[in-house]
C-alpha cells in the first residue's frame, strides 16, 4: 500500500444547502477510490446529513454559517486511529488521478511537509477547462496556496494543528505563510496579502494568530528545518460559483470587530458556534457572505425570471419562447417568481399554458419572493420580460450578482443599463423567437455567460455610483 500509514482527511460542511456540494464530494470520494486509497479516506464535517457509505473521523451535527474547515481538520486529526502517522487533508472538490498515491509516498520521504499537488487544472461544472496553476511551492507569481496539504501527524498532537479563527476561509493561505515566511520565495504575492490580511482583523484575531505562529515555528524548528515540498502529481479542482463572489480579500474585513471570547463558544470536541452577541453581531455579516459565493452558479442550470405585481409581464411570451429552447437543453429549467399579488392567479395562468406546450417538469412556478437578490444569486441566466414603467431594479440586481441578463428592449433606462451585446443581450418587445434566440445564446456558451456576467457587474457598478453622484 503505497500510503501506509497516512490518513487523508476531506472536510465537508455545507450551510447553505448547495445543491453542487454533494455531487462534487461524491465525485471526489469516487476519484480517490479509483486511485485505490478508499480505505485511508475519512470525513471530517458538520450539519445533518451525513454523506451515505464513507469513514467518518469527526462529525458535529451542528453547523453554524462560519467557515469550519480549520477547526474540522485538526478535530480529525487527533480522533484519527493511532496507526496513522501522517495526515493529509484535501478539499472536498478535488479529484486525483491514479499516480497520487504513489507520488504522496514519494514527497513523505523528502519532507515531514507537502503541498500535495504539482499543478491544480480548475474544471466548471460544464466540463470546460477554466484555468491551470501550479503549486506555492514552486515559488510561481500565480503558485496556489490550497487544494491538498499534508504533514506529520505532530503537527496536530505536538504543534498547534490549523489556525482555526479565520472564520470566512483563507486558513491554506495562513498555513503557507506560516510555513513559508521566513523562507526565501521569488514571486510571491500572497506575503504582502497576507499582511493586508492581518491588518482587517480585530486585534484579538491578530493576537491569536501571532500566538498560533509562534507555536507553528517552534514545531518546525523541531522537525530541523526542512523546506515543503510538492507532490509531483497533478489534480482536478471543481469549481464553485464565480471566483470574484469568493471576495478572497475583501472577506476577511467581517472579522474587523470579532472578539472570540465574546462571539464564539469553543467546546473542545466540537465546532464553534455563536454565542448570542456573536449571533447579533458577526453572524448576519458571514452568512451572507457564504450566500454571495453563489456556488450552485453555473452547476444550477437555471433561467430566472421575476413577474411583478401588475400581471403577466411578459412572461407569456417567456414561456412561448422556452418551448423553442428547452426540448434542445433538457437539462435546464426555467425558474419563474412572483414579485406580488396576484401570486395565485399569476401561477396558475402560466401553468396551464406551459402544460398545453408539454413543458411540464422544466419550469419551477417558485411563487412570491420577498428578496429578489436570494433569488438571483444563484441562477446562470435572469431574463427581463417586463415592459413596465417601472425602474428595472431586478435587472440591475442581477447585473450586480454577475448575472448575465437577456432583456426585452423596453425604456430608457432599460437601454441605459444594457448594451447588447457586451453586458446583456436584448430582444424586441412580443419576439418570442428573438428572445429564445438571446437565451439560447447564453445557455449554450458557459465562456460568454462568464464573460457577459463579469461585464454585467462593473456596469451596474459604474450605474450605482453615477446614480448616487445625480
Amino acid at each position: 500500500m503505497p500510503l501506509s500509514g497516512t490518513a487523508i482527511v476531506i472536510p465537508y460542511f455545507n450551510p447553505v444547502g448547495y445543491r453542487s456540494h454533494p455531487r462534487k464530494l461524491a465525485r471526489c470520494l469516487a476519484a480517490f477510490g479509483r486511485a485505490g486509497v478508499a480505505d485511508q479516506v475519512f470525513l471530517t464535517g458538520a450539519g445533518t446529513e451525513r454523506p451515505p457509505g464513507a469513514n467518518i473521523a469527526f462529525w458535529d451535527d451542528e453547523c453554524p454559517f462560519m467557515w469550519h474547515k480549520e477547526r474540522l481538520i485538526n478535530l480529525a486529526a487527533r480522533s484519527l486511529p493511532p496507526r496513522f502517522t501522517r495526515v493529509v487533508w484535501v478539499d472536498s472538490d478535488v479529484l486525483v488521478a491514479a499516480d497520487w498515491g504513489d507520488a504522496v509516498a514519494d514527497a513523505f520521504e523528502r519532507a515531514p511537509v507537502i503541498q500535495c499537488f504539482r499543478r491544480a487544472h480548475y474544471s466548471t461544472s460544464e466540463g470546460e477547462s477554466s484555468r491551470s496553476r501550479v503549486s506555492s511551492m514552486h515559488g510561481r507569481f500565480d503558485g496556489i496556496m490550497g487544494v491538498a496539504w499534508g504533514a506529520s501527524r505532530s503537527l496536530f498532537t505536538d504543534g498547534p494543528g490549523l489556525f482555526e479563527l479565520a472564520l470566512v476561509g483563507g486558513g491554506d493561505s495562513i498555513f503557507t505563510w506560516g510555513l513559508l515566511h521566513n523562507v526565501p520565495t521569488p514571486n510571491a504575492p500572497w506575503r504582502s496579502r497576507h499582511r493586508m490580511v492581518l491588518d482587517s482583523w480585530s486585534p484579538a484575531v491578530a493576537a491569536a494568530h501571532d500566538r498560533w505562529l509562534a507555536e507553528l515555528q517552534r514545531w518546525l524548528s523541531g522537525l530541523g528545518g526542512v523546506r515543503p515540498v510538492a507532490v509531483e502529481a497533478d489534480v482536478e479542482i471543481l469549481e464553485h460559483g464565480p471566483l470574484h463572489a469568493r471576495e478572497y480579500d475583501l472577506r476577511h474585513g467581517l472579522l474587523a470587530e470579532l472578539v472570540p471570547e465574546r462571539h464564539l463558544r469553543a467546546d473542545g470536541e466540537r465546532v464553534f458556534s455563536w454565542t448570542p452577541a456573536g449571533l447579533a453581531a458577526i453572524e448576519p455579516g458571514i452568512r451572507d457572505y457564504f450566500h454571495r459565493r453563489r456556488e450552485d452558479d453555473p452547476s444550477e442550470k437555471a433561467v430566472v425570471a421575476i413577474g411583478g405585481p401588475g400581471g403577466d409581464d411578459g412572461l407569456g411570451v417567456l414561456v412561448d419562447a422556452w418551448a423553442k429552447v428547452s426540448p434542445f437543453r433538457p437539462d435546464w429549467r426555467l425558474k419563474i417568481y412572483a414579485a406580488g399579488p396576484p401570486e395565485a392567479a399569476l401561477g396558475a395562468a402560466l401553468g396551464a399554458r406551459w402544460i398545453g406546450l408539454g413543458l411540464a417538469g422544466t419550469i419551477d412556478w417558485m411563487g412570491q419572493s420577498a428578496d429578489a437578490t436570494s433569488a438571483l444569486r444563484n441562477c446562470a441566466v435572469f431574463a427581463r420580460t417586463s415592459c413596465g414603467a417601472e425602474f428595472p431594479l431586478e435587472l440591475l440586481q442581477a447585473m450586480s450578482c454577475s448575472v448575465p441578463c437577456v432583456a426585452v428592449a423596453c425604456g430608457a433606462e432599460l437601454r441605459e443599463l444594457i448594451h447588447d451585446g457586451e453586458d446583456g443581450l436584448l430582444a424586441r418587445p412580443g419576439d418570442g423567437s428573438g428572445l429564445a434566440r438571446q437565451l439560447g445564446r447564453l445557455m449554450d456558451d458557459g465562456q460568454l455567460r462568464r464573460a457577459m456576467g463579469d461585464r454585467a457587474r462593473r456596469s451596474a457598478q459604474r450605474y450605482v455610483r453615477r446614480g448616487s453622484a445625480t
